[in-house]
């Protein structure tokens, strides 16, 4: 879907009305941009879709749709609120490590080889899981992550 927010007016107008058709639109043209920011960010592979949908949650409010002034890219615009949305949740958490992308401040907690174990255990048994899910629990996951 080749959908860029800040060059089509009509799409603009219905996502600051929060028409629901829009949000979808919207989510799914940006969802794999953000997602790829996130794992930049090396946040833990069973955390990124949780991370995506918190980064849809800010930007989707409607505050945040009405500040976007649809003259710059929304990409760039989401960009701000993935960085800022990871950067917040690494403060809370102080075991988290990032290894962050250039641009990206860097925040290292204690390096705690235990954690990192714990971390690849779980997104082990997450894809396990999801690899067992049928075809249509297969569909929804995806729609809903």
């Amino acid at each position: 879907m080749n959908v860029r927010l800040e060059e089509d007016r009509s799409l603009l107008d219905e996502f600051r009305r929060g028409d629901r058709a829009a949000l979808g639109r919207v989510f799914l043209a940006y969802c794999d941009d953000v997602a790829r920011q996130v794992r930049a960010a090396r946040v833990p592979a069973h955390d990124v879709e949780s991370v995506v949908q918190d980064v849809f949650i800010k930007a989707f409010t409607p505050q945040a749709r009405q500040s976007y002034d649809g003259l710059r890219p929304y990409g760039a615009w989401l960009n701000t609120i993935t960085r800022n949305l990871v950067i917040d949740r690494a403060r809370k958490d102080q075991r988290l490590v990032l290894r962050a992308p250039d641009d990206m401040p860097v925040l290292v907690a204690d390096d705690d080889p235990r954690e990192e174990q714990e971390a690849s255990e779980l997104d082990a048994v997450v894809a396990a899981w999801k690899s067992e899910l049928d075809e249509e629990d297969a569909r929804l996951f995806t729609a809903r992550f």
